[in-house]
């Protein structure tokens, strides 16, 4: 008898060390999600070369862009598969001076505001995002990116000769045709309600003057991605929400004369594009620099995937031959991952609609 139970426990250790092994192969093999993507054609655009220069026609070619911005979600896969090491402190606690109290404890998974699995993942820096780009192009054999400066400014105006695409002249000064608010989660009325009301913090004071737009866009920090009209060529939350990391270097004309052999060149500041809920709008063309080490909440980005030869837009040969139809480590095909993901977006957006109309 006592042997016969011996045996029964041995081969209960044996089925328990079997499912555990299975479990953490499957836990540690690369799990991710393609964004979606949307095909912009090729094209032009009236841009300067670089800040104060003359605008001139820049030609771009066709490539793919991400549909939202980077969500916490996928970031979060990146960090689970790859043990990332991402920054530990934050520009993100807002006082009644703003972000005055400058980089606290803080990470992308535990900050003040973007705590939701489809908000756009903040806190990460430039490094990050580049990182992220490098890690989804090895796991998927595509080549994933940031945007240039003129790439993001052509997909973002979708080719359109006008600081903002939403005004059928391009006539909106920092956004003060009230339609902006339909197509952009930007400094707009609730923002200045909900400052107030949590944190004591004006948009103007005596030290401190950011505009604000009459219009209301339903929320006063952070959204979900997608919560808004999309731009005529089927991108969100290009005006705003959250400013975006591209792969721009600040031009050498504008650090020090004496460096200018660009052999020599250090990226000490990197590219942002696009308003966000703190700010009004920024014109398409606008790049703003931040320090390559600035670890803030209002930054974060979205992808670019270059293409092969020019398809069309119904059957898009990207670089890579991976097979959307093969399982992942979690037994679900990219095509079933992504239509997931898409699922989840779509009630977290059905919920904060409803969440939004009850505050009305």
């Amino acid at each position: 008898m006592e042997i016969i139970i011996m045996f029964k426990l041995y081969i209960q250790a044996l089925s328990l060390c079997f499912f555990f092994s299975v479990s953490l192969l499957s836990w540690s093999a690369p799990y991710f999600i393609e964004p979606a993507l949307v095909k912009i054609p090729k094209g032009s655009l009236s841009l300067p070369h670089a800040p104060g220069e003359e605008k001139s026609k820049v030609h771009i070619p066709s490539f793919m862009v991400s549909k939202y911005e980077l969500t916490n979600k996928e970031f979060a896969l990146f960090v689970a598969s790859t043990a990332y090491s991402a920054p530990t402190e934050c520009v993100h606690e807002i006082t009644g001076t703003w972000y005055s109290l400058g980089a606290t404890k803080g990470s992308w998974s535990n900050n003040a505001l973007n705590k939701k699995d489809y908000d756009p993942v903040t806190c990460i820096g430039w490094q990050a995002a580049s990182d992220y780009a490098a890690w989804l192009s090895q796991v998927t054999g595509k080549s994933y990116r940031l945007l240039s400066a003129h790439e993001w400014a052509y997909a973002a105006s979708a080719g359109l000769e006008y600081p903002f695409y939403h005004s059928a002249k391009g006539e909106t000064d920092e956004g003060e045709d009230a339609a902006i608010c339909d197509y952009a989660n930007i400094a707009e009325q609730s923002a200045e309600r909900e400052a107030r009301l949590h944190y004591g913090a004006l948009y103007k004071t005596e030290t401190y003057n950011n505009p604000t737009l009459a219009c209301d866009d339903g929320v006063g920090f952070v959204s979900i991605v997608g919560m808004y009209k999309p731009n005529p060529f089927g991108l969100y939350d290009m005006l705003g929400n959250i400013t975006e990391y591209i792969k721009d270097c600040e031009p050498a004309s504008d650090l020090n004369s004496d460096q200018t052999d660009r052999r020599e060149f250090v990226c000490s500041k990197v590219g942002l594009k696009g308003g966000s809920w703190h700010w009004a709008p920024w014109p398409f063309e606008r790049t703003n620099y931040l320090p390559i080490n600035f670890i803030g909440s209002l930054e974060g980005t979205r992808l670019a995937l270059d293409l092969v030869g020019e398809q069309s837009s119904k059957s898009v040969n990207v670089i890579g031959k991976r097979d959307k139809t093969q399982p992942n480590a979690n037994g679900l095909s990219l095509d079933k991952q992504n239509e997931l993901f898409e699922q989840g977006l779509a009630n977290a957006q059905a919920e904060q609609r409803l969440s939004r109309m009850k505050k009305r």
